[in-house]
C-alpha cells in the first residue's frame, strides 16, 4: 500500500490555533509565548501525583483561631470519650450516689439494671461519636473550611442524648419518681 500524498512536514496536519515550536520568526515566538501563558500552570504538588492542584491556602490569623478552638474542642471531646468508657462499668452506681446526696431515698429503685445498660450504651456512642466527628473535622480542615464546629455541635449531641437518656430511664421508675417529689415537697414547703 502506498500513499500519494505528500510527506506532511512538522505540524502541517496539526489542529487549528496550533503554533509550530520549532519555527524561528518572530511572530511564530510570540503566538507560542502567549500560549504558554493562557495555560494554567502546574505546581510542583500537583506533578508529584498527590491530586492536589493547588498548594494549600496561607494560614490567616482567623485559620489559626479556627485550628486551635478545633484542636482544643477535639481534645476536649477524648477526655470526654476517654470518661464515658471509664465511668461505664459503675454507671449506675455513680448517678445513684449523686442523688444519694440530697437524701433521696432509692432503696426501693428497681431500674439499675437498665441505668448500667444506658451507661454501657453511651460509653459506645461516646467513642463513636467522638470518632465520626475527628474524622469529619479533619476532613473539613483539609478542604479549608471552618473546623470547630463538628466538634461543638458533636459535644452537645452527646451531652443532650446522655441528659435525656438518664433522665427517661431515672424517671420511669416509681420509687425515683416518689423520693424525688418527697425532696422537691420538702423544698418548697
Amino acid at each position: 500500500m502506498t500513499d500519494d500524498r505528500p510527506r506532511p512536514r512538522y505540524g502541517e496536519y496539526a489542529p487549528e490555533g496550533w503554533v509550530n515550536p520549532v519555527a524561528t520568526d518572530d511572530a511564530a515566538q510570540e503566538a507560542r509565548v502567549a500560549e504558554q501563558d493562557a495555560r494554567p500552570t502546574v505546581t510542583a504538588d500537583a506533578r508529584s501525583g498527590d491530586g492536589a492542584s493547588t498548594a494549600p491556602p496561607a494560614l490567616t490569623t482567623g485559620r489559626r483561631v479556627d485550628r486551635v478552638a478545633t484542636f482544643a474542642l477535639i481534645g476536649l471531646g477524648a477526655f470526654g470519650a476517654i470518661q464515658a468508657v471509664a465511668r461505664a462499668p459503675r454507671y449506675a452506681e455513680s448517678q445513684l450516689a449523686q442523688f444519694a446526696q440530697f437524701d433521696a431515698d432509692l432503696s426501693g429503685f428497681s431500674s439499675s439494671g437498665a441505668l448500667q445498660t444506658f451507661g454501657v450504651v453511651m460509653a459506645v456512642f461516646a467513642v463513636a461519636l467522638f470518632s465520626f466527628s475527628t474524622w469529619w473535622t479533619l476532613r473539613r480542615l483539609r478542604a479549608g473550611r471552618l473546623g470547630f464546629v463538628v466538634p461543638l455541635v458533636a459535644g452537645v449531641v452527646f451531652s443532650l442524648v446522655q441528659g435525656f437518656g438518664a433522665a427517661a430511664v431515672l424517671m420511669s421508675d416509681p420509687a425515683f419518681a416518689a423520693s424525688m417529689q418527697k425532696i422537691t415537697d420538702s423544698f418548697f414547703s
